[in-house]
């Protein structure tokens, strides 16, 4: 991946250069962190940066956050100290009156933040990425049908159906909403 950034000097160009395109695979000094964010109704209203000491923005929400939605996106970053900040242009956070909303920061290697009470207009968060080998997405819990031993990062988990007794049978639903899953519903009937 190379990422033209506009307006930095030479030297901020190759340290930008070096992390983007090389440290994901080469340095030993790279981590990364997982950004989840549960949206609330008005989710047009959040934007989240990760910034480092000097104030260098490493990483931003990407764009438009769809209604409701669950989101999560790996950031690679080179070690050291960040700030993470997260926006509610209204004022009102993400959490409580218009939908549970909610976020976190986590990796395999020490950082483990959750955040279910954002009510204001900005919060931030300063978090230690220590280097850490790329994630493994996989289910992680035992017993599920796709459980991953070597997972290291949080995946979907599939579990078995419970045994039925006799004259009964199992129904698996899967539903997958889209932005307005508060629209949706289902009944099973027998005939």
């Amino acid at each position: 991946m190379l990422t033209l950034r506009v307006g930095l000097s030479k030297k901020q160009r190759d340290e930008i250069f070096a992390v983007d395109v090389l440290a994901p695979a080469c340095f030993s000094s790279t981590g990364w962190v997982v950004v989840t964010l549960q949206a609330d109704q008005y989710s047009g209203e959040t934007s989240w940066l990760i910034s480092d000491e000097s104030g260098f923005v490493g990483e931003e929400s990407p764009g438009l956050i769809a209604s409701s939605s669950f989101n999560q996106q790996v950031v690679f970053l080179p070690a050291g100290d960040y700030t993470f900040t997260i926006f509610d242009s209204f004022g009102d956070g993400i959490c409580c009156g218009f939908g549970e909303g909610w976020f976190s920061l986590t990796n395999a290697c020490g950082v483990d933040t959750a955040v279910y009470d954002f009510n204001t207009a900005e919060m931030s968060i300063p978090f230690e990425v220590l280097p850490c080998p790329p994630p493994i997405f996989g289910c992680m819990q035992e017993g599920a049908l796709d459980y991953n031993p070597w997972a290291n990062a949080p995946g979907p988990c599939s579990f078995p159906p419970e045994q039925c007794g006799d004259g009964e049978n199992n129904i698996l639903v899967t539903v997958t909403p889209d932005t307005y899953a508060g629209e949706i519903s289902w009944d099973v009937m027998t005939f």
